[in-house]
């Protein structure tokens, strides 16, 4: 009798023991409810992987190290689509190293469109007041995104979205307040 009960036990070891493996870590747990409360707030939340990054290089310029990244972006205003005209897609990438051939410092320009001077110069404020995990800001026809490595120990979920959120208004204003950026 005492040996079917060590079965028994075994039995349920050997199938409990891969379920609970499975469960998220909290630090998997903290991930997906910022990008949960990111996707209520009505940001768009894309998972990119080390292909897609390549293909970004190769499409845009861009010289983003090759691992995965998240993208946080919003619509822009239909009136900035009036004043850009589709032709603005251009990103900022954060690089490992400073050159004297970089737009400022470690940022380096992704695309082939570049924004006006002005905007430049309210550029080189705004991306010198970024967090580190901000590795990217990108500028598409309709959107813009900020590419984030999702790193906010101390933070809650909800500090982590809003923060996302108010780098995402920053950035708009920026470009709406320098109306027709493109060269």
């Amino acid at each position: 009798m005492a040996i079917a009960w060590i079965l028994i036990i075994l039995a349920a070891a050997m199938v409990l023991g891969p379920v609970l493996l499975i469960q998220p870590s909290k630090g998997a747990a903290k991930t997906a409810k910022i990008r949960e409360l990111a996707a209520l707030a009505g940001l768009r939340v894309s998972v990119l992987s080390k292909d897609d990054a390549k293909r970004d290089k190769n499409k845009d310029g861009l010289q983003s190290e090759a691992r995965d990244y998240v993208e946080y972006s919003q619509r822009l205003p239909r009136t900035f689509e009036d004043i850009y005209q589709g032709d603005s897609c251009w990103s900022l990438t954060r690089c490992n190293y400073t050159h004297g051939l970089h737009f400022h410092s470690l940022w380096d320009w992704g695309g082939e469109a570049r924004p006006n001077t002005r905007l430049e110069a309210a550029l080189k404020t705004f991306i010198d007041q970024l967090p580190e995990g901000v590795s990217s800001l990108i500028l598409r026809d309709d959107y813009c995104a900020l590419h984030w490595n999702e790193v906010c120990i101390e933070q809650s979920p909800e500090d982590a979205v809003a923060g996302i959120q108010q780098l995402l208004v920053a950035f708009v204003s920026i470009l709406t307040f320098t109306e027709g950026s493109t060269t």
